[in-house]
């Protein structure tokens, strides 16, 4: 603790007494009046700056030199504007940090990087804030802009056409027209969640493309304000999720996300997965690190021709979100009947609970959808798949008394594994079945995803790439025909055919050999086996995703 003393050797009286205990004092400013010899009144003024903790003179005291005038605790200068302390107005040395716990936080103002606290502050503030939001009843609610709610495009041949696509002009960094279409129900899904959730945006664009989007939707500020946090004020270019630690100090357990990819926020289980919103044809996230050039944006032709937008997403979303938060409520007001105050309910914990009932009687394998010796378990759809509670094998599972018997399996192309799906009753259906099961949080119909000799399993959004390429098998038909069985094709072969009906004893099983097995692989074109069917299971080197190479390459 500080001491504060007497420092004249003229004698002087204590008059009337201006400072008291827990006033914080600043530079300059009067502590108390003082009676000199001469009957003169002065003022005597604070040397420091700080809070006072204890006084130690009384009216009509006598000072000498070396008298105990008060105790302090220096300022922590605990918010800081640029190099000024916000309390004490004391400059602050850049190249030295106030306080062992100081840190850069965006909790009150993350538009201003410019602003420091102290992490006590910050948590004492958030905590505050936490308080409030659980008597108001409400949740926070993180809201990404591009293909969430939005869709942006810089080309001026932007097609299709509508008649609400908006022209925003930005001078800065570059000047350059973007062409924004907002998704179908914005402002009546911002709306009717308004009661429920805080909205917070948050976007890899930049701050002068992020206000102006904030603008189109909420030009009075009623749902955002200031709660917008761009590139410009992101601590990571490329992860999202390094912000909560500041954006929220006491933790992320009532912060729900929604965004349209999960990898930016290290597919954390407080995120719902956005269906994208896509208008423009050939256009992606517009704040995207891979953008066309000017040429390329340029050469995409015109089209003429004004088309009906019937998104209806964010109708589906807003029952995902009000279901969310009745279910938070729900165990918050149960552990309040019980006295359970220590500890609130997290999202975290929640949301994957109610993910895990969409599938929970599914039980499902892949085919044609992996390349060979690609691990399922690096495989995208098979974490969403069982994030939705579904059952996850390597193979058909044929056994009618077993728990993890196959019920869906969700396949690529024809393959020898879909066929004898098919004559098990199993149903069969494409790739963009468990992403919209996913994205929509509900078991949607089988019969709309019906695979069909079409089927292009390159368009589907599971299977992204960095940069887009066409992506076109090249099979060698005279070297399928010459085609060597070796023991392990065999026994692969063996694994996909219905070998349990046709070779196989229901109740022995005997030796299969390899002329019935070459057998059974030719008699596919004279009987019901579709001539769309192929016997590859895995995709081609050049059908791979060029992200999952070098996911490969990393693992060796």
């Amino acid at each position: 603790m500080n001491q504060l003393k007497f420092d004249s050797y003229n004698f002087v009286q204590v008059g009337k007494i201006i400072a008291h205990t827990d006033k914080f004092l600043v530079e300059n400013e009067i502590i108390f009046i003082m009676i000199s010899s001469t009957g003169q009144q002065q003022s005597f003024v604070s040397p420091i700056s700080g809070v006072v903790t204890k006084i130690y003179v009384h009216e009509k005291d006598i000072l000498s030199y070396g008298s105990l005038i008060l105790e302090y605790q220096e300022c922590s200068h605990a918010v800081i504007y640029k190099d000024l302390c916000a309390v004490c107005g004391k400059k602050v040395d850049k190249t030295l940090e106030p306080s062992n716990s100081m840190q850069k936080v965006m909790a009150i103002e993350p538009a201003s990087r410019c602003v420091k606290t102290t992490r006590e502050r910050a948590i004492k503030y958030d905590s505050n804030e936490r308080n409030l939001l659980l008597r108001r009843r409400k949740l926070h609610l993180l809201i990404d802009l591009d293909q969430t709610l939005v869709h942006t495009s810089n080309s001026p041949n932007h097609c299709p056409s509508s008649d609400d696509i908006i022209s925003i002009y930005l001078d800065h960094p570059v000047a350059q027209t973007l062409y924004t279409k907002l998704r179908p129900g914005v402002k009546e899904f911002l709306t009717n969640l308004q009661s429920y959730y805080v909205f917070h945006i948050v976007t890899f664009g930049d701050r002068p493309y992020a206000d102006a989007i904030v603008k189109l939707i909420d030009p009075k500020g009623t749902f955002f304000s200031h709660r917008i946090l761009s590139r410009d004020d992101s601590i990571s270019s490329t992860d999202k999720s390094a912000n909560l630690s500041t954006l929220f100090p006491c933790g992320d357990s009532l912060v729900c996300i929604i965004d349209d990819r999960e990898d930016v926020w290290k597919y954390a289980s407080n995120v719902v997965r956005v269906k994208p919103y896509a208008w423009f044809h050939d256009v992606g996230d517009i704040n995207s690190i891979y953008l066309p050039t000017f040429a390329e944006v340029k050469s995409i032709p015109f089209q003429y021709g004004v088309v009906n937008d019937d998104d209806q997403y964010l109708y589906q979303l807003e029952m995902i979100l009000k279901h969310i938060h009745a279910k938070f409520y729900q165990i918050y007001d149960a552990q309040c009947a019980q006295n359970r105050l220590h500890s609130i309910p997290d999202l975290k914990q929640i949301m994957p609970i109610l993910r895990q009932q969409i599938l929970k009687s599914v039980s499902l394998c892949f085919s044609y959808l992996l390349p060979q010796d690609y691990p399922l378990e690096s495989f995208r759809g098979t974490f969403i798949a069982r994030a939705m509670g579904a059952q996850v094998t390597e193979d058909l599972q044929l056994d009618s008394h077993s728990l993890n018997r196959t019920t869906h399996v969700i396949a690529g192309k024809h393959t020898l594994k879909v066929h004898q799906a098919l004559q098990s009753n199993i149903k069969v259906v494409t790739l963009e079945w468990l992403l919209d099961c996913y994205e929509q949080w509900e078991r949607k119909p089988e019969e709309n995803y019906i695979l069909t000799g079409d089927y292009d399993v390159q368009k589907c959004r599971l299977l992204p790439e960095i940069i887009p390429r066409i992506l076109k098998r090249h099979r060698d038909e005279d070297s399928a025909e010459q085609q060597t069985f070796t023991t392990e094709n065999l026994l692969v072969k063996t694994r996909e055919l219905n070998v349990d009906e046709r070779l196989l004893s229901s109740k022995r099983p005997r030796t299969v050999s390899t002329t019935d097995i070459i057998s059974q692989l030719n008699t596919d074109d004279n009987e019901d086996f579709d001539d769309d069917s192929s016997d590859d299971e895995y995709l081609g080197d050049d059908e791979v995703p060029r992200r999952w190479k070098e996911d490969e390459r990393r693992r060796q």
